[in-house]
């Protein structure tokens, strides 16, 4: 079955960097979990749904049963959640500047990261890594990006003056998607660079809201709130939403996770 989800979005995906004209999407909607507007949540390796809010973070199988639950309140303010693997969940504290590891269960499986051993001052933005045992942090009062481990040790990679090496305002967003590592800066840009730090590509989103990257291609959800827009090296595809006023979205196998003020919509997207 996962195989089956995989190669049903890798068509999916595919499908859109053509022209849409002839081309019918279903929308089917699978399950509604309810949320405030200020939740941080992410979708895991095998599409459980992982929410934290109000102190507590929770986590909600394929089905929508939830499966666990835990008071994570001492931990502050939660800026991001990121599944590292399959047993693994990353969650950056912003209060706490320290990066913490939770099991399946969530459970606290191992002493957080504490950024300051590695004298960053501010960390604002959080990604983990698809090499093994690091992850991705920008330190924005001393203007660089680190690729640091996450089992205690204080070897670290850092690339200095990154604004001005993008010739940009501020660094608002990284994430790293299929060995790629993108950075989203104020100017509205998107910055793609490879495995080895070479830059790929540079887009613009336009103002858009959200984004994924997917097979090759960055899915853009627009600021109207309304529709995507799925962008390639040579090409640029939209389509409708099933819903209005969506804030965020996530993409795993065939599913669509779309959150509103409220609530978060699980869809599964077939092409007809």
């Amino acid at each position: 079955m996962k195989w089956i989800a995989l190669i049903t979005v890798i068509i999916f995906v595919s499908h859109f960097s053509k022209a849409q004209e002839g081309l019918n999407i279903s929308w089917k909607l699978k399950d509604s979990i309810a949320c405030d507007s200020n939740a941080v949540w992410a979708v895991d390796w095998i599409g459980n749904l992982i929410i934290q809010q109000d102190g507590t973070i929770d986590k909600y199988d394929t089905t929508g049963n939830k499966l666990f639950s835990q008071s994570i309140k001492k931990l502050g303010k939660i800026a991001a959640i990121s599944p590292v693997n399959a047993m693994k969940i990353a969650i950056f504290s912003e209060d706490q500047q320290a990066v913490c590891i939770l099991d399946n269960t969530l459970t606290l499986s191992q002493e957080c990261v504490d950024l300051d051993r590695y004298e960053i001052q501010w960390a604002s933005c959080f990604s983990p890594s698809g090499q093994q045992e690091k992850m991705w942090v920008f330190d924005e009062l001393n203007n660089r990006l680190l690729l640091i481990s996450t089992n205690n040790t204080n070897q670290f990679q850092e690339i200095k003056n990154v604004t001005g090496i993008l010739y940009s305002s501020r660094i608002t967003e990284i994430e790293e998607f299929e060995n790629r590592l993108f950075i989203r800066e104020g100017n509205g840009r998107l910055f793609e660079f490879d495995i080895y730090g070479s830059l790929v590509s540079v887009y613009d989103m336009n103002e858009a809201l959200d984004f994924e990257f997917r097979n090759g291609k960055i899915v853009f959800l627009e600021a109207n709130q309304e529709e995507f827009r799925l962008v390639d090296e040579t090409s640029e595809t939209r389509f409708r939403l099933p819903i209005q006023n969506v804030r965020k979205f996530k993409i795993s196998g065939a599913y669509f996770y779309l959150q509103t003020v409220d609530k978060i919509l699980k869809y599964e997207v077939t092409l007809l």
